[in-house]
């Protein structure tokens, strides 16, 4: 494949969708399928740690909201990248619930996927997106999902599982409602992971696969 030359655009790929519908399973196969052909950026990367930092309890920070994201440096980044520069991008930790001082570099690529809850709620970012996916799934399917997620890999354990599960009751689903739901009439595709996120992937493979071929 020919590098991004500076007369081309990167093709830029929106995947969104509530907490737990898929959008980690897509992601991960096409940076498996890919093989840093593509560059994959996520929202959760600009989370705002001064957020939880104002909290007594990092619990009853509201993180699934807009404005909990520094769209503004993720939009500035992304124009950077089409520019074909490269950028650092933060690093947001989950079990400290906050950003570190590390960055990582991101390099420009042909086609750019950004992932993310609230992505497509801020005009600037959709704007910029090409193509634009909603991944849904039925809510108790996402529920359980989160629940697993969140003890194999965020450091909930049995002991607090209690508050894990008040805290997406109280702020995680009315959230859901209001700002992610009502989003999907923005997509461009929109793919139901009830079953599993497999079907999904070979969809988003497929549209990668065929844009990447005019810089081949």
């Amino acid at each position: 494949m020919s590098p991004l030359k500076a007369c081309d655009r990167s093709y830029i790929i929106g995947i969104t969708g509530g907490t737990a519908s898929g959008k980690t399973f897509v992601i991960e196969a096409l940076k498996d399928y890919f093989n840093g052909k593509i560059l994959v950026i996520s929202q959760d990367q600009y989370y705002k740690g001064e957020r939880v930092k104002q909290m007594d309890r990092w619990e009853r920070a509201n993180l699934d909201q807009p404005s909990a994201f520094d769209n503004e440096l993720l939009e500035k980044h992304l124009h950077d990248l089409i520019s074909g520069k490269t950028v650092l991008a933060p690093v947001y930790n989950y079990q400290l619930h906050q950003q570190t001082k590390a960055k990582v570099p991101l390099e420009p690529k042909p086609v750019i996927v950004l992932e993310g809850i609230m992505i497509f709620n801020d005009e600037r970012l959709r704007s910029l997106m090409d193509w634009k996916v909603y991944l849904e799934a039925a809510p108790d399917i996402r529920l359980a999902r989160r629940l697993l997620r969140d003890i194999e890999e965020r450091g909930v354990t049995i002991e607090n599982l209690r508050s894990s599960i008040e805290w997406y009751v109280q702020i995680v689903k009315p959230m859901h409602d209001k700002y992610i739901h009502p989003m999907k009439h923005f997509a461009d595709t929109r793919l139901n992971t009830d079953k599993g996120s497999l079907e999904a992937a070979g969809v988003v493979k497929e549209k990668v696969k065929e844009v990447l071929k005019k810089y081949n």
